[in-house]
C-alpha cells in the first residue's frame, strides 16, 4: 500500500493562504446534506475548488477563484515527496462536525486508480476524528491517523472512512489525482 504522512511540506505562503483565506471569515462554504452515499445522513460544509471531471463543463478548470492557489499545495506536497501529478481529478475543502453516525460510510472516491491527498487545515478539539484506510476487504484497517494542522496524508485508491469529531469541527483540504 502506498502511504505518505508529512508534517513539514507547506511553504509559509501556503500556510498564510490557509489561515487567512481558507479559514477566513469571508471564505464561502456550502451546506451539503450528505456526502452522496445511499446510507449517509451526515451533513457537512464544503467548498468545491475543482469539480470532478465528469461534472465539469468543457474547458472548465476551476470551480473556485481559489482553485489554482489550492492546487499549489498539492504540488508542494508532491514535489517534496517525489510524486508525479498528471491530472487533478477533484479538490475541495470539507468541514465536518459531530454527526448522527460515528463515521462516514467506507468508500473510495473514484472507481478507477488514483491517489488522494488530505491536508488538515485546522487544529480540531477532538484528536480522535481519525482517518481509517482499509484493506480491500473493507474490514481490516491498514492505516489510521489523527488530524493535525498542516499535516498531509497521501494514499492510493483504498477504501477509507473518517470518524466524525465529537466536539468542534475538523477542516481538511481533499485532493484526488493521478
Amino acid at each position: 500500500m502506498f502511504y505518505i504522512e508529512d508534517h513539514d511540506f507547506l511553504s509559509q505562503d501556503s500556510k498564510k493562504f490557509i489561515d487567512n483565506i481558507i479559514l477566513g471569515r469571508e471564505f464561502p462554504y456550502f451546506y451539503q446534506p450528505s456526502a452522496g452515499f445511499d446510507d449517509d445522513h451526515n451533513p457537512f460544509f464544503c467548498h468545491i475548488l475543482i469539480k470532478r471531471p465528469e461534472e465539469r463543463a468543457d474547458g472548465e478548470k476551476f470551480n473556485s477563484q481559489y482553485g489554482e492557489k489550492a492546487g499549489q499545495l498539492l504540488v508542494e506536497f508532491c514535489i517534496k515527496n517525489n510524486i508525479d501529478v498528471v491530472e487533478i481529478l477533484r479538490a475541495a475543502v470539507n468541514i465536518v462536525y459531530n454527526s448522527p453516525d460515528d463515521e462516514c460510510p467506507i468508500h473510495t472516491d473514484h472507481d478507477f486508480d488514483h491517489k488522494q491527498l488530505l491536508i488538515y487545515i485546522n487544529e480540531p478539539f477532538d484528536k480522535k476524528s481519525n482517518l481509517k484506510i482499509y484493506d480491500w476487504d473493507g474490514k481490516t484497517v491498514e492505516k489510521e491517523t489523527s488530524p493535525e494542522k498542516f499535516k498531509g496524508v497521501c494514499f492510493d485508491r483504498r477504501p477509507h472512512t473518517i470518524v466524525y469529531p465529537k466536539k468542534g469541527d475538523r477542516a481538511v483540504m481533499v485532493f484526488t489525482f493521478r
